[in-house]
């Protein structure tokens, strides 16, 4: 005759892998909350870390801003990308006829020697419209001084018109515009 009522044994087995896995999501509940409490005070210390050197972070944006707030103002992609529109207006500024003065491309070179990657510009004098000394040297300064980057690499100036006229103010030559940067190994 058969009965509908299980035999003691399955209900053994039955209550064991109850009882099993209680067990196991008792140990990965514990984990959880383990790992959140720790997540919650390495959280709590940063903030407290934040706190404390509040007054370091802002004057350190402060700092970047006004870093950013120069280079803005420099425009110095503009003098890498449209070099003629950036130079012309510096020389405009210093009275400088567009006649007198040529810049070339770009240039990319590696230098052996010093070991370091150079980044420039060739602005060329003309012979035909020569500059005196004077206006070259404030060309030269205000170059410098409307760029953070830009420095003179090279200055040739040659006197421009008859060799024996020692009088007369006028030169040609060029000016060789850039940046340098040190190569360091694994470059």
């Amino acid at each position: 005759m058969k009965t509908d009522t299980p035999a003691q044994g399955d209900e053994l087995d039955l209550i064991k892998v109850y009882i099993w896995v209680m067990l196991a999501m008792t140990v990965v509940l514990g984990g959880v909350v383990w790992l959140t409490h720790s997540q919650v005070a390495e959280t709590r210390d940063r903030v407290e870390f934040a706190r404390r050197n509040l007054a370091e972070f802002e004057q350190a944006k402060r700092e970047i801003r006004a870093m950013l707030d120069v280079y803005t103002a420099n425009k110095e992609d503009e003098a890498r990308l449209q070099p003629l529109t950036w130079f012309s207006r510096v020389w405009k500024q210093k009275g400088i006829d567009d006649q007198s003065v040529r810049p070339q491309a770009w240039q990319e070179k590696y230098n052996a020697r010093g070991n370091f990657d150079e980044n420039f510009i060739e602005l060329k004098f003309d012979n035909r419209n020569p500059l005196t000394r004077k206006q070259i040297g404030e060309l030269c300064h205000e170059i410098e001084r409307a760029s953070t980057r830009l420095r003179l690499l090279e200055l040739k100036l040659r006197r421009a018109g008859r060799k024996d006229d020692y009088e007369a103010d006028e030169w040609h030559g060029s000016v060789t515009v850039g940046y340098r940067k040190a190569r360091v190994r694994g470059d």
